[in-house]
């Protein structure tokens, strides 16, 4: 249709944009991994603006320090284990993720991670089964991370986002007793600058 025809007549394709950060790869000695997620992650923005309720691209500001993302969990930043705790790999450097001892959340996540990567064949093997059977496994496989580095107050700090298949752990106090807590079920809750996101076993 006429719409395809004008985005071709300008280059205004995931070719031309996955081709154009291939080029971008080789200028500045990326990895693969990291130029195609990044040529997605533009390409999506793009197609929101084109066929959905995007408005405008959003470009970092002048001085922000670019995240470093790939979309798979073995290639680029490989998420792993040690004696320590949950690492994430970047070449031969070995960055450990680190919290707050008091955020419970974030230390029941990590034990959910660390428990899937100590027999991640058997685990996959076990939701594959219950798949067959119509039952949905939450395994707490790490799909991929991110490196999201920022100053604040004159300091770097490298923050790592580690996206994970599965339900999100609910938040619990000391005494284990659930937070949050309002009627039955539990729902996941995502409270961003202008949106809202939340999804339950039914809806996201």
């Amino acid at each position: 249709n006429s719409m395809n025809q004008m985005r071709e007549s300008y280059q205004v394709t995931w070719d031309f944009c996955r081709t154009k950060m291939m080029e971008l790869k080789e200028k500045y000695h990326l990895q693969s991994i990291f130029a195609l997620s990044r040529a997605e992650d533009i390409w999506s923005a793009i197609e929101t603006i084109l066929y959905s309720s995007g408005r405008k691209l959003h470009f970092k500001k002048r001085g922000d320090l670019p995240e470093i993302l790939a979309k798979q969990s073995t290639r680029g930043l490989v998420i792993d284990s040690s004696q320590s705790g949950l690492i994430v790999k970047y070449g031969k450097i070995a960055i450990p993720c680190k919290y707050k001892a008091k955020d419970l959340w974030l230390w029941d996540e990590e034990k959910a991670i660390l428990a899937y990567l100590a027999e991640a064949e058997l685990q996959d093997a076990h939701a594959v089964d219950q798949m067959s059977k119509g039952i949905i496994t939450d395994t707490y496989r790490s799909c991929f991370a991110s490196l999201v580095c920022k100053k604040i107050r004159g300091r770097l700090r490298v923050y790592v986002h580690i996206t994970v298949e599965g339900k999100a752990i609910s938040k619990r106090r000391k005494d284990s007793t659930p937070r949050h807590y309002y009627g039955k079920g539990n729902i996941g809750c995502d409270i961003g600058t202008q949106t809202i996101a939340y999804t339950s076993n039914t809806e996201v």
